[in-house]
């Protein structure tokens, strides 16, 4: 078994990161692959000549200090870059040493401790009144064709809870069922979403709908200009754009759309996922559901994709916590203009008054009287006086009555004198 391991191990890192990316490929996952292979060019561009002699055994967390060192130097202004490419290295070889169940080179695994400070992004979520402005039909008639149909793209994203960019461009018609859901398979983690279509992205659907193209969003497939005719009057070949070139049409409408709405924040496709997220939150959804949602493998995974487009909810809380706990012993400080410093009654919601037990009294000699007993309804005092159920009582020979809803002190008391009820209430002259 350990000349088995040792000679697994002499896996030169070359082939380790090419077979990662033809497995990443064969799955479907091309973003990723992509990722992957961008990531062992830049190993190629540190170890050079020799990058194809390198093995697995090298992995030392000697090797793995000196090349994030290499990596910060190449990209001061960019951690978050450099951590990037050190990333998807870590992915490959810790996924290689778990398939073929090797050991490493030192007993430990060479990349634990390893990565970049890298500074919290800016908030990428929109707030909710910055979306009247992307859906503002001044804001489309400015636009020609192609950026509406980036427009609709960014839409359809929005109403279908924060669908990917990948998931969008290989939606095709067969995943639409009957029941007006959409059933598909997350290109990243190939779990499986069922979501219901809208009204508004139901519309879209039905805007782009070709007979001769099985997918949603045809023109995401088509270059731009296919379909027309060249200089010398022939009709053009049509020509199929990747997912990537897609992308990166969509998000270059995607800024020109943002700056025309007023938006201050660049926006993109991705922009628009959080952006649902951020809304789902905001209105009180746990995590667990949006994670659901957004096809997320694990709730952690959530957890930090949401870590910091919360501040609205959060400020929200600290508020209410000054209004509860802090403001009622700070009456003497100055409130800010526009706040009374009062909590806001919830609909529904009863203020409970505070139960002050009385105090207790004393009848000479230090001796507990008690609390003082209530005086009897001066009513029931009087001689053939006694209380009367109104609904035993006989029919009245009176035109009209008039019956009151009365709290228990104010209970009616009748007086029966001669064979003549009397009607009186306590507490009233």
């Amino acid at each position: 078994m350990n000349r088995q391991r040792k000679k697994k191990g002499t896996v030169t890192v070359m082939d380790v990161l090419n077979q990662s990316i033809e497995r990443k490929e064969q799955a479907g996952h091309f973003r990723t692959a992509a990722n992957y292979r961008s990531s062992m060019n830049k190993l190629a561009a540190y170890l050079g000549d020799s990058f194809r002699h390198f093995t697995f055994t090298g992995l030392t967390a000697r090797w793995v200090e000196e090349y994030v060192g290499w990596l910060a130097a190449r990209h001061p202004e960019s951690p978050g870059t450099a951590e990037f490419y050190l990333r998807n290295l870590r992915a490959m070889c810790r996924s290689h040493r778990e398939r073929h169940r090797l050991a490493w080179a030192e007993g430990s695994d060479p990349f634990t401790g390893a990565g970049f400070r890298t500074q919290p992004t800016s908030k990428r979520a929109l707030p909710a009144g910055a979306l009247a402005g992307l859906f503002s039909p001044e804001l489309r008639e400015r636009l020609d064709a192609s950026r509406r149909e980036s427009l609709d793209v960014l839409h359809f994203i929005l109403f279908m809870r924060g669908m990917v960019f990948q998931d969008v461009w290989n939606l095709r018609h067969e995943m639409i069922g009957g029941d007006g859901h959409i059933r598909y398979r997350r290109s990243k983690t190939g779990i499986l979403i069922d979501v219901e279509i809208p009204p508004e992205a139901e519309a879209i659907i039905r805007r782009h709908c070709r007979d001769d193209s099985p997918y949603v969003f045809p023109f995401l497939h088509q270059k731009k200009g296919c379909g027309s005719k060249g200089k010398d009057g022939r009709e053009e070949k049509p020509g199929s754009l990747s997912e990537q070139s897609a992308l990166r049409r969509v998000n270059r409408h995607a800024v020109e759309i943002g700056k025309l709405a007023g938006l201050s924040a660049p926006l993109t496709t991705y922009v628009l996922r959080h952006t649902w997220a951020t809304l789902m939150l905001e209105a009180g959804y746990s995590v667990e559901l949006i994670g659901q949602c957004l096809g997320h493998t694990s709730v952690t995974t959530t957890h930090i994709y949401l870590s910091r487009i919360s501040s609205g909810q959060v400020d929200t809380a600290v508020d209410e916590m000054f209004n509860r706990l802090v403001r009622p012993y700070a009456k003497g400080a100055a409130a800010p203009p526009g706040r009374s410093g009062r909590r806001k009654e919830r609909p529904g919601r009863q203020k409970q008054k505070s139960k002050v037990p009385n105090p207790p009294l004393f009848r000479g000699r230090g001796r507990f009287a008690g609390p003082k007993k209530k005086k009897a309804c001066p009513f029931l005092i009087k001689k053939e006086t006694k209380p009367v159920n109104v609904n035993a009582l006989p029919a009245f020979p009176v035109a009209n009555i008039t019956y009151f809803s009365l709290t228990p002190y104010f209970m009616p008391c009748f007086s029966l004198k001669n064979n003549i009820y009397s009607l009186s209430l306590p507490g009233i002259r």
